[in-house]
């Protein structure tokens, strides 16, 4: 059940069916709830849904009541990771998350030192010491990375050469708020993330992080990026009210 669940709330979530999303989860809860392992990953994406339609109470009444607790009968970082997502994609809103952050650390502690070669899990460790003011370990895991784009081989390691280490880079450059740099970093790799791995809809942080740096940044030809990469978001996916929040801001930005 979780399988053909999961790929369901795929497909809500690309074609923009956020609420018929909601429903169908909601309809069969009592079927994937049974994967325990999973649950998480599905609640993720039903935060996902009331996110895109700027339910943030609905989100944080998920989050705080179900997803934060199943992390430990779940995936491991993976669904840490997803935790983390919810919470940026919340501050992206102009959500303020409150302490949430401080849990997140302390979940995500015993997987950094065995994680140095994910090119997707390093950004969220990143963002979430950065978020805690965690100052050593921000600055342990870059060395880490480092020593291992110097002293690594094989595909993780072109991978995180490639677009890994401008991924891990741009997200403590965002944490700053020097969005200046993080569009400068993100920007040329935008097209080569998805070699990153995991889903379109896990990996589409990376692009809204893109977008808001972007949209901050002091420079106005990455104002003009935010909005070319809005209409070409807009293309990919016309019904999406996250889209349609972001593409208001930027008409007052230009």
């Amino acid at each position: 059940m979780f399988f053909s669940t999961h790929s369901l709330s795929h497909v809500y979530e690309m074609t923009g069916r956020h609420q018929e999303g909601i429903t169908f989860l909601e309809k069969t809860q009592h079927d994937w709830q049974k994967c325990c392992t999973f649950v998480p990953h599905i609640l993720w994406h039903k935060s996902l849904f009331h996110i895109e339609r700027g339910e943030y109470e609905e989100a944080f009444t998920i989050y705080d009541n179900e997803l934060k607790t199943t992390y430990k009968k779940a995936l491991g970082i993976n669904s840490v990771t997803d935790g983390a997502a919810v919470l940026l994609r919340m501050e992206m809103n102009g959500i303020d998350v409150g302490e949430r952050w401080q849990t997140m650390y302390s979940e995500m502690i015993p997987y950094i030192e065995s994680t140095t070669t994910s090119s997707y899990v390093n950004p969220f460790f990143i963002l979430t010491c950065n978020r805690t003011n965690k100052t050593e370990m921000t600055r342990q895991i870059m060395e880490n990375i480092t020593d291992y784009i110097k002293e690594g081989d094989g595909f993780y390691h072109k991978i995180m050469l490639e677009v890994g280490q401008p991924l891990v880079e741009a997200f403590n450059s965002y944490c700053q708020e020097d969005y200046a740099t993080a569009v400068d970093l993100l920007y040329p790799v935008r097209y080569s993330i998805h070699k990153v791995g995991r889903s379109n809809a896990q990996r589409d942080i990376f692009h809204q992080l893109l977008i808001s740096a972007a949209m901050k940044s002091p420079k106005e030809e990455h104002h003009i990026i935010a909005s070319r990469l809005l209409v070409e978001r807009k293309a990919l996916k016309e019904d999406s009210p996250l889209t349609d929040r972001f593409m208001a801001q930027i008409v007052n930005i230009l």
